[in-house]
């Protein structure tokens, strides 16, 4: 909001006019023949002096010019050429989870031998549909245009979905790296800008071997992406290229050399044969017979590709021209500024600026000090304590409450303040303040404080605010003590509530004995294996056990029935999926666990029930859920048959893709094996065809 005009100020008008008429009044101009012949003699001298020094100063800044040109093409060509060799190297690691995967070494290593042995193949041919997911995967993820799986010889073995068929060159290329026994190759394929892409060539290497360069490949992975809007990005910045610059990037495709010329406006590729490239120094030439241009080029990183940097020579000279017409128009310019308005206009504009400037302070003074009264009467009537921390730790400041919270009166010191904490609670401040200084932010929840005969329970954080303030940081508490007691009660009571359904729904089915538990102990476990976070396993554990409570609504005889039931029965059996979903319909459960028990008879083809969701459509937690309440159920015996071995429910699992989530049933596998899950839930898991434990702990997400 602008201050109103003080009537100082307003008056402060006629006073300043009066003063100008005063000095126009004494200064009398000299008479015109003497004004001329001074102006003359003092623009001859600025003339001439600028004459005599323009030499000297022209080649000054043409060296100036040119280095300051140099550094700015070496600096650009060497961070375009880092650029694109990091964009490349990117690329390329997103293929090396598949070239370290035994699994995939195993295959390319096995495909050619298949021929002679029908065993091998048949067990070749039940690993494509995997390993073509995993190349479509990858080329789904990150937009690849092909992902090719060769043999060393340029045959191919495999592809994703989508691919076009490889060209002559691709397998020309992938010869001669093997040939060579080099890395990975880069190339940049295409007959135009619009499809010029990248293509990436990964050795497979044997399995079992090291990977290091001397090894055979077994195979080649390729890779190949659009190339165009990534290069553009890279070698064209908006605002930072300056008119007449190009930059440009050498490298070997259709034949021969190749240069892609991308400037401001125009993208272009050339023939590079016959172009003489520059070095590391700036040099003077001429692109594909155009106008000559300053260029420098650099190595890209990992490549055989060069990063060359143009600057036409016009636009690059350009600046001395004018520089040239410059020094006269400058040395006239000063000379008249320096004999004309110099003393009278420059002592008069300064002292208007001075009284401005006061005026301008004595306003930030006011918002100064109206800033720190609202300041002060937010932090005085906060009801949450509130205290400003030396970054060493020591109390600088408390608002009342919290001087209150150290129990002593208003206006003590705050060094006292600090002594009358409570011992608990001034070491926690103490430490977080510490931690702010160094990192900004610092904060503890649920931290439980001894307060003079009682306990309470805090939310801390601390801040360190901009320079502005000093070495301070702010500190803020919030008793949350009630809150969290609510929030205990309230898991106590559905602890036992979830605790009287469970035992309800095994006293309807005695099948159902202790199967919520065991369910509950398998899907956490899975979960940990799976990396999921200390809430979501919560989230699990109560959702296992309370994922047959609706079956209190299904028919006790149906429950208990000795036999298969038919498939009338079959469905009203589902029904209790719907009992369930229902029943927690108005339940204070989290979203998370109603959301996983009302999918959890979901399958990943649609075949499950009650809604028929596929794929993604069903959450994290209720694959989980799905693959355990299997795995415990047919490990448990029911009234028309035993419980079955844990290796070959696994197997079923296994068997099953398209109904469970692999990469569930893959953590159950790992957990077996490794007999972290006890016996009352199965003995070691089976491992897949063509697969042993390694494969499954390197395989992809």
């Amino acid at each position: 909001m602008k201050p109103a005009a003080s009537p100082s100020a307003s008056s402060a008008a006629p006073s300043a006019a009066s003063s100008e008429s005063e000095v126009a009044a004494v200064a009398r101009p000299p008479s015109r023949l003497r004004f001329l012949l001074v102006v003359a003699g003092l623009l001859g001298i600025v003339l001439g002096a600028a004459w005599v020094a323009s030499g000297s100063l022209l080649e000054a800044k043409r060296e100036e010019m040119r280095r300051a040109l140099e550094a700015r093409l070496h600096a650009l060509a060497a961070g375009r050429a880092r650029a694109v060799a990091t964009w490349a190297d990117g690329v390329a690691e997103l293929g090396r989870s598949l070239t370290r995967a035994e699994l995939v070494r195993l295959f390319v290593t096995e495909t050619p031998l298949a021929e002679a042995d029908p065993e091998l193949a048949r067990a070749l041919a039940e690993e494509r549909p995997y390993l073509r997911l995993l190349l479509d995967e990858l080329a789904a993820t990150h937009d690849f245009r092909a992902v090719y799986l060769f043999d060393t010889e340029g045959g191919l073995l495999l592809s994703d979905s989508d691919a076009p068929r490889p060209g002559r060159d691709v397998v020309t290329a992938i010869r001669d790296l093997v040939r060579s026994g080099g890395g990975q190759r880069f190339r940049l394929p295409g007959e135009d800008p619009e499809t010029l892409r990248l293509e990436v060539l990964l050795p497979i290497p044997q399995p079992q071997a090291t990977g290091a360069a001397g090894d055979d490949p077994a195979g080649v992975l390729v890779m190949q992406l659009p190339a165009m809007p990534v290069l553009l990005d890279l070698l064209r910045t908006p605002g930072l290229d300056l008119p007449g610059e190009a930059s440009m990037l050498l490298f070997d495709g259709g034949g021969g050399r190749r240069l892609l010329a991308v400037g401001a406006e125009t993208t272009s590729l050339l023939d590079g044969r016959d172009l003489l490239p520059p070095g590391p120094e700036m040099v003077l030439g001429r692109i594909g017979g155009s106008e000559p241009a300053y260029g420098l080029a650099a190595t890209v990183p990992g490549t055989d590709w060069r990063l060359i940097q143009w600057m036409n020579a016009a636009a690059a000279d350009a600046p001395l021209a004018d520089y040239r017409r410059n020094l006269l128009t400058y040395g006239v310019l000063a000379g008249l500024v320096l004999v004309l308005a110099a003393s009278s206009w420059w002592w008069s504009v300064q002292s208007r600026h001075q009284h401005a400037l006061a005026r301008q302070y004595r306003r930030y003074s006011r918002d100064i000090g109206r800033q720190r009264r609202l300041l002060s009467a937010i932090t005085e009537n906060l009801p949450e304590p509130l205290a400003l921390y030396g970054r060493d730790g020591l109390c600088l400041y408390g608002n009342p409450a919290f001087q209150r919270l150290a129990g002593v009166p208003a206006g003590v010191s705050a060094a006292t303040l600090q002594e009358n904490l409570p011992p608990g609670l001034r070491r926690a401040l103490d430490r977080l303040a510490k931690e702010a200084g160094r990192s900004g932010l610092a904060e503890e929840q649920g931290v439980e404080i001894d307060l003079r005969q009682h306990r309470r329970i805090f939310d801390l954080i601390a801040v360190a605010p901009q320079e502005e303030i000093g070495e301070a940081v702010v500190v803020a508490l919030r008793d949350v003590t009630e809150r969290v007691l609510r929030q205990q009660e309230r898991e106590r009571m559905i602890g036992r509530t979830v605790a009287a359904l469970v035992r309800a729904v095994e006293k309807t089915d005695p099948y159902l004995l202790g199967h919520s538990q065991r369910m509950a102990a398998v899907a956490r476990a899975i979960g940990t294996a799976l990396g999921l976070e200390e809430r979501r396993l919560e989230m699990l554990r109560v959702g296992a056990q309370l994922s047959q409570i609706g079956k209190l609504f299904v028919p006790r005889s149906l429950l208990r029935k000795e036999g298969r039931h038919t498939p009338e029965e079959q469905e009203r059996m589902r029904k209790h999926a719907e009992h369930l979903r229902d029943l927690l319909e108005e339940a204070e459960l989290p979203a998370t666990v109603r959301l996983a028990l009302g999918q959890m008879y979901e399958r990943l083809d649609g075949s499950g029930y009650p809604d028929g969701l596929r794929g993604d459509a069903i959450c994290l937690e209720a694959r989980i859920l799905a693959v355990a309440d299997v795995f415990c159920a047919r490990t448990s015996p029911r009234s028309y048959r035993e419980a079955l071995p844990a290796r070959s429910v696994l197997g079923h699992l296994w068997d099953h893709p398209e109904r469970y989530d692999p990469e569930v049933v893959g953590a159950l596998a790992r957990l077996l094996e490794r007999g972290l899950l006890s016996q009352e839930t199965g003995g070691a898991g089976r491992q897949p065809r063509n697969a042993d434990s390694s494969d499954l702990a390197s395989e992809p997400a």
